[in-house]
């Protein structure tokens, strides 16, 4: 068992960031990140969801991760606020463990019209019953949203590329969109 008791007055609760640039509009970034049902086609670390309810701003949903080396697979029920006007988007894990809660935002900036800064933002907090400690999963997290972060780019710009007609586009903008993927 690892020891979760931390010294002083304020414990820290882990937090990661990640951010990249996609080459893609805003709105065809949030859209596709925020249709939740194409996880699977954007992430390799998910294998299913199964999308629970969904309202105006929120959807309540089961990710089922692929399979581990050793064949494990693991599911958690997540609830998804998403803030439109601000293109940004709450994640937080109803049942966590081996974490005591888990928030994430996922922030969406434009840099122009055919660019756009994805940031993902982790904070996060250890069961004290589990068998890990902050340091380790700050440290899976970070190596998995490392990994995962450049294959959910690569995944919108070729899927932005599929979509986008270069010939309906003046030559000025399409040598501009051009420049950038």
């Amino acid at each position: 068992m690892v020891d979760n008791e931390r010294k002083g007055c304020c414990p820290m609760p882990g937090k990661t960031h990640h951010s990249i640039e996609i080459h893609a509009p805003i709105d065809y970034v949030f859209d596709l990140m925020n249709d939740i049902e194409k996880w699977p086609s954007l992430f390799t670390q998910f294998e299913k969801v199964e999308v629970l309810s969904k309202g105006d701003d929120r959807i309540e949903f089961v990710l089922q991760t692929s399979p581990d080396e050793e064949g494990n697979g693991h599911a958690w029920t997540i609830l998804c606020h998403i803030d439109e006007d601000h293109y940004q988007v709450f994640f937080s894990k109803k049942d966590p463990y081996p974490l005591s809660y888990i928030k994430i935002k996922s922030t969406y900036d434009p840099m122009n019209d055919y660019l756009t800064v994805m940031t993902w933002k982790k904070e996060f907090d250890v069961d004290p019953k589990s068998n890990v400690n902050v340091e380790q999963v700050e440290e899976y997290i970070n190596k998995m949203s490392e990994i995962q972060i450049v294959i959910v780019k690569e995944q919108i710009e070729r899927m932005y590329r599929q979509s986008v007609n270069c010939e309906g586009m003046d030559q000025d903008n399409s040598d501009f969109f051009n420049s950038y993927i």
